[in-house]
C-alpha cells in the first residue's frame, strides 16, 4: 500500500502493485496535461524490483521548455496534487498528493524533458534495475540513512545525496565517453571566441569572478599564456568544456612546487554539466601531468563550487587546508593529488594481479 506520513521515514519491501499504480496514475496525468507532457516516467526506488523503498510513488514528467511547467499546475491540482513551492530542488517543480494532507502517496517532479534531471534520474533507475550489486549497495546506504534519520525527509535525502550523485556522475561519464574528444586548443585556433564566451559565462555569469578581473584573466590570449589549454569537443567540434595545465616554471604558477603541475579554469558548458565532460577533462589533465614527470597536481576552488569539489574528490584529490588563501573577499580551498612513484605503481599492479 502506498502512503507515508509527513516527516516519517520508512522502508518497505517492494510491492508489485506499485507498477500497476503508476500505470493508472500516468493515464490520469496524461489525460489532464495532454501533450504538454513530453514524457511521463516511473522512477525512484518504487520503480525498481527487489529494492526496498519508501511507499511513495515518484513520477517524472518531462516538459520542453521547462517554463511550460506552469501549464501543468492547474491540471495537477484538479487531480488532487498540491504544489510544493519551497521544495528547493533545482530544476524540479514538485507536486504531491495523498489520501489527506497529513501524508504523501504520490510525488510528481516536473522537469525539462531530456534535460539533465530527466537523463540522470532515469539512468540511475535503469542502472539499479540492471545491477544487483548496485541495488544492494544502495539499499545499505538507505538503511544507514534511515537509522540516522528516522524522521525528517530532508535529512534522510541529504544522507543519500553523495552516493546518488557519484553514481549519476559515473553513469554520465560512461555514456558520453565515446562522444567527447579532448585536444589542445592549439589544434583548434578558431575556438578562441567560444572559449572566451564559455569562460565568461562560467566564471563571471555565475558570480565566481568579478567583471573587472575578467579581461586580464579570461581573455583567450591570457589563458593561452598560462600553459596548455585543453578543450573538449563533440563530434561536430562544438566546444563543451576546457581546462588549463600550468607548469611549475610558468609565470602563471601560484602554488605548485617544482614537481607539481597546477590545474586552472576547469569549466563545462552549462547544458553539458553532469554529462561526463568535466570528468573526461580532468582525467586527460591528470594523465598529461603525470606523463610530463610531475609527482602531483594542485588546484583551488571556491566553497560554493559544490559540483567541482565533488568531482575533485572523486578523482582522488585531497584537501590541503594549510594552503587555503583569500583573494580580496573570496576564499579559495586548495586540493592536491599526488601521483604514485613508478616503483609503487608497479608494486600495486603486482599485488592487484
Amino acid at each position: 500500500m502506498l502512503g507515508l506520513k509527513h516527516g516519517i521515514n520508512a522502508l518497505v519491501d517492494h510491492d508489485p502493485e506499485w507498477s500497476r499504480a503508476f500505470t493508472e496514475e500516468r493515464a490520469r496525468i496524461h489525460a489532464a496535461i495532454g501533450t504538454v507532457a513530453r514524457g511521463i516516467e516511473h522512477y525512484g526506488s518504487t520503480a525498481v524490483d527487489e529494492l526496498k523503498a519508501k511507499p511513495i510513488l515518484d513520477i517524472l514528467v518531462g516538459v520542453a521548455p521547462l517554463e511550460d511547467w506552469i501549464r501543468c499546475k492547474h491540471p495537477l491540482e484538479t487531480l488532487g496534487y498540491d504544489y510544493a513551492e519551497h521544495a528547493g530542488v533545482p530544476g524540479h517543480h514538485i507536486f504531491g498528493r495523498g489520501r489527506d494532507r497529513s501524508e504523501r502517496t504520490h510525488l510528481v517532479h516536473v522537469v525539462e524533458f531530456n534535460g539533465e534531471p530527466w537523463r540522470s534520474n532515469l539512468a540511475f533507475r535503469d542502472a539499479l534495475r540492471a545491477d544487483a550489486a548496485l541495488r544492494a549497495e544502495y539499499l545499505r546506504m538507505k538503511e544507514q540513512a534511515l537509522i540516522l534519520a528516522p524522521e525528517g525527509r530532508a535529512k534522510y535525502n541529504e544522507l543519500k545525496h553523495a552516493f546518488i550523485e557519484e553514481v549519476k556522475d559515473r553513469l554520465a561519464a560512461k555514456a558520453n565517453a565515446m562522444m567527447i574528444r579532448i585536444k589542445p586548443i592549439a589544434d583548434s585556433p578558431d575556438a578562441d571566441g567560444t572559449l572566451e564566451a564559455l569562460l565568461y559565462e562560467s566564471y563571471v555569469g555565475s558570480g565566481f569572478t568579478a567583471p573587472d578581473d575578467a579581461d586580464t584573466m579570461l581573455r583567450a590570449e591570457a589563458v593561452r599564456s598560462r600553459g596548455v589549454v585543453l578543450v573538449a569537443q563533440d563530434h561536430r567540434d562544438v566546444l563543451l568544456g576546457t581546462v588549463t595545465l600550468v607548469s611549475h616554471d610558468s609565470p602563471a604558477r601560484q602554488l605548485a612546487t617544482t614537481d607539481e603541475v597546477e590545474i586552472h579554469l576547469l569549466c563545462v558548458r552549462p547544458d553539458m554539466r553532469r554529462s561526463g565532460v568535466g570528468r573526461a577533462l580532468m582525467q586527460e589533465a591528470l594523465t598529461r601531468a603525470q606523463t610530463s614527470g610531475a609527482r602531483g597536481v594542485v588546484l583551488w576552488t571556491q566553497p560554493t563550487m559544490d559540483a567541482a569539489r565533488r568531482l575533485y574528490e572523486q578523482c582522488g584529490f585531497r584537501r590541503d587546508p594549510s594552503a587555503d588563501f583569500m583573494r580580496g573577499h573570496r576564499q579559495f580551498l586548495v586540493y592536491r593529488r599526488a601521483f604514485a612513484h613508478e616503483e609503487e605503481s608497479h608494486a600495486f599492479r603486482q599485488t592487484s594481479a
